[in-house]
């Protein structure tokens, strides 16, 4: 289980999906990659918005 501010790791793993996506030899698995990045940013946001929400600094 991924700690609930390991923003690093989303980042990181988004990185990594929207490379994966530009190599893609289909338009099937490129479409797949990029829906996988778009998941990773949107849960790095969700962990920023609840570091500030619980007080934190990011």
């Amino acid at each position: 289980m991924i700690a609930k501010y390991d923003i690093e790791y989303s980042l990181v793993r988004e990185a990594e999906e929207r490379l994966a996506s530009k190599n893609a030899a289909d338009d099937t698995a490129r479409v797949a990659h990029a829906e996988l990045a778009n998941r990773y940013a949107d849960r790095a946001w969700a962990a920023r918005d609840a570091r500030f929400e619980d007080g934190l600094k990011c």
